[in-house]
């Protein structure tokens, strides 16, 4: 099915955008599926700085992925977050983390694996931060 956007108002197009997500979600054979359509969803609104909206669908997902998280969340729920979240950092340093891709990474790339070198032109292989280290494919230029 391919489906065209002509150049509408931006209200129209937030409307079109809605509307062709939602036959997405509907048509989805897979959890990854639904949650690629969500992560769209979340930075159209995120760009529309609708942040409420992109809370109340980060926790859709969150249910989709079947992680509990409290809608008023205690101080002691706080805690615990908290304390599960600096043992997942206890023993290491920020070395350990270099090879995690930032979100505007994964937004850009996607599920690319490839891309075409602005400078030869040539296809490239792109960057996978699962499968390699990260020294291993790039190197530090200090100027």
């Amino acid at each position: 099915m391919a489906l065209q956007l002509q150049k509408l108002p931006e209200s129209t197009q937030e409307v079109q955008m809605e509307e062709i997500a939602e036959i997405v979600l509907h048509n989805a054979r897979t959890l990854l599926d639904k949650v690629k359509v969500y992560e769209i969803k979340l930075s159209a609104s995120t760009a529309q700085v609708k942040p409420k909206q992109a809370v109340e669908m980060g926790l859709e997902v969150l249910k989709l992925l079947e992680i509990g998280f409290p809608e008023q969340p205690s101080s002691s729920d706080i805690q615990q977050g908290l304390e599960q979240t600096a043992s997942l950092f206890a023993g290491k340093n920020i070395a350990d983390f270099i090879n995690l891709p930032c979100q505007g990474c994964n937004n850009h790339k996607y599920n690319k694996t490839d891309g075409r070198d602005l400078v030869s032109g040539e296809i490239a292989r792109l960057y996978h931060p699962r499968q390699e280290q990260w020294n291993e494919h790039f190197t530090w230029n200090y100027i």
